[in-house]
Parts: C-alpha cells; structure tokens; sequence
C-alpha cells in the first residue's frame, strides 16, 4: 500500500478497512470503533503503543503487523 507523507497507523487501519470491509473491521475494532485491546500491532517490529499509538507515523518500506492474541506454552508432560 501506498503512503502520503502523513500516514499514520490510523489512517492504514483506515485504508485497509475500505479494502476489506466488514470483516476486517469486526476483527479490529469493538462496537465504539476502538482497535479491540487483545490486538498488537507493530511497526517496523516495535509496539506502537511505545511509540505514538495510533498516530505513529509511517513510511515508505515501513512494515505493520497485525497480531492476534498468543496462548498457551511449553508443556514438559
């Protein structure tokens, strides 16, 4: 995808919410339209929630994941 020179996390989120529609945002967001708090994204591999959260700015060649919640562990039965 393609940035301006003042994207953000927002406006991706937006962006990839007009692409995909419905499901996409029923898996991002909650009923007040707030990124459900179980989600993790990273930019360029760091949490933006240590960086600007939402209104992190991003760039050409910049990488976002979208991570679902992670469970479980090693079990040594």
């Amino acid at each position: 995808m393609e940035f301006s020179k003042a994207a953000t996390v927002n406006s991706l989120l937006k962006q990839l919410s007009k692409k995909y529609g419905k499901k996409f945002d029923d898996y991002m967001f909650d009923e007040l339209g707030d990124v459900h708090s179980h989600l993790q994204i990273l930019s360029n591999g760091q949490s933006i929630t240590t960086m600007r959260g939402l209104k992190t700015r991003l760039k050409e060649g910049d990488q976002v994941a979208i991570l679902p919640p992670v469970g479980g562990g090693w079990n040594s039965a």
